[in-house]
């Protein structure tokens, strides 16, 4: 198997998204991933959930949404820091397309 058929194989965030929470669910779990790495950069650092919920000005049981939503689709996560970790080396590819682009990301989680 030659390394783009390994690339290819790993499944884009949208892929996973969807496929556990559908297209609407799973693109909201898209956006509150994007949503998070937005925060953590206007912050400088990485944000708590309640910090989070307060730099976008959401209520706490929003936030907490999101968050389950975002657990269901990654359950080995607890919030989006590890995958925005990840993310940050392909920031150039991803973060000009928005949600979209995101979406296309492949991670090998």
């Amino acid at each position: 198997m030659s390394q783009n058929d390994t690339a290819t194989s790993i499944p884009t965030l949208a892929q996973i998204a969807v496929a556990k929470k559908g297209v609407i669910k799973g693109s909201r779990v898209l956006t509150f991933i994007a949503s998070w790495a937005i925060a953590e950069e206007a912050l400088g650092h990485p944000p708590s959930i309640e910090e989070y919920a307060e730099w976008w000005k959401e209520s706490r049981s929003t936030v907490y949404r999101e968050q389950a939503r975002f657990r269901e689709c990654f359950p080995h996560e607890t919030t989006p820091q590890r995958i925005v970790d990840l993310l940050k080396a392909q920031r150039s590819s991803w973060k000009a397309q928005g949600v979209k682009g995101l979406g296309q990301v492949r991670l090998a989680l």
